[in-house]
């Protein structure tokens, strides 16, 4: 299949089963540029978010752009980088790619508006369960941030949400901001909050490893619950490289090295300290303590994919201490 017939073929299943406006698709070639202001925002905006480079006038990614509407009429998008989708089809098939997608699409019905209304007037006991963290690249999100409550952690950052909403493929989520937790009382209590939000998020995302015992293929190795599961390191290394840590939902994957237990767990299979690359917010590779492939990974995170969002160009180590950039 030719780039030119795979976008056909991308466009044509995106209405068909994400139900996206097919008069509303609209595709920008790597080198676009516009006089217009508000495209102009757009293509700096996207630069930032799939390769860092806001300074750019011009696109440096081909984007597909899609768009769909919710029950209020309002417009919801996607951006899709679709010459890094396409080069990920050819790897691994045009149905693993789709479904990749179709997991980071946005859902117009997915938000609880009841959970909207209520939040202006309920206290910390009524929002403690709707609580989760949430992972983003600092220097992309720097303004997005003010106001917001947040930990630094090298060069991104864990970010307090509100869900307000969750299904299969989509997660609905609003920052918490600073004056919210003064209206709560727990201003002198963040890393409460902070604790209380991540053993939300490792409660309803479980981190998760690939179990490669007895398979004979990578299509054969399983998705197995990494803190309830016993494994030796050879049971989930993947390529004699590396273990890749995720959630089951795989859509903000990334928090999971931060769940209470999993760096240790990891250090008692690894057999001490290991380092971290977090390839996109979702996707987080691990590998022995001076693994030189490490830094070749996080040039390649730096670089970004069509389908997840960069959050660090560093590589990581985690040990009885935390977790550093190296």
């Amino acid at each position: 299949m030719t780039y030119e017939e795979f976008i056909e073929a991308f466009k044509a299943r995106a209405e068909s089963e994400l139900s996206y406006d097919p008069a509303l698709m609209k595709f920008y070639p790597q080198g676009y540029t516009s006089d217009d202001p508000k495209i102009f925002e757009f293509i700096q905006d996207t630069n930032k978010k799939f390769s860092g480079d806001e300074a750019s006038p011009w696109l440096t990614k081909d984007i597909l752009l899609l768009t769909c509407k919710d029950k209020s009429g309002a417009e919801l998008s996607q951006r899709i980088a679709i010459r890094d989708v396409y080069d990920d089809a050819q790897k691994e098939g045009f149905d693993a790619m789709f479904d990749e997608v179709r997991k980071s699409q946005p859902d117009p019905d997915v938000i609880d508006m009841e959970r909207v209304n209520k939040r202006s007037s309920a206290e910390y006991d009524d929002m403690k369960a709707q609580l989760i963290i949430r992972p983003l690249n600092y220097g992309l999100h720097m303004s997005d941030l003010r106001g917001c409550v947040y930990e630094r952690v090298g060069d991104f950052a864990l970010v307090l949400y509100q869900l307000l909403g969750d299904a299969e493929h989509s997660i609905a989520s609003s920052k918490i901001m600073r004056e919210e937790l003064e209206r709560w009382g727990m201003s002198s209590r963040k890393d409460e909050v902070m604790r209380d939000a991540l053993a939300n998020t490792a409660r309803l995302y479980p981190a998760c490893v690939f179990d490669n015992r007895g398979a004979e293929t990578p299509d054969d190795e399983k998705e197995a619950d990494f803190l309830t599961g016993e494994f030796e390191r050879k049971d989930i290394t993947i390529d004699g490289k590396y273990i890749f840590l995720s959630t089951f939902r795989v859509t903000n994957g990334a928090v999971s090295l931060f769940y209470p237990g999993v760096v240790e767990k990891m250090m008692s299979i690894t057999g001490g300290p290991f380092w971290a690359v977090f390839m996109n917010i979702n996707d987080v590779l691990i590998f022995e303590t001076g693994d030189k492939s490490a830094e070749n990974y996080a040039k390649v995170a730096r670089v970004g994919g069509g389908r997840a969002e960069m959050l660090s160009v560093r590589v990581y180590r985690c040990d009885k201490n935390g977790i550093s950039p190296v």
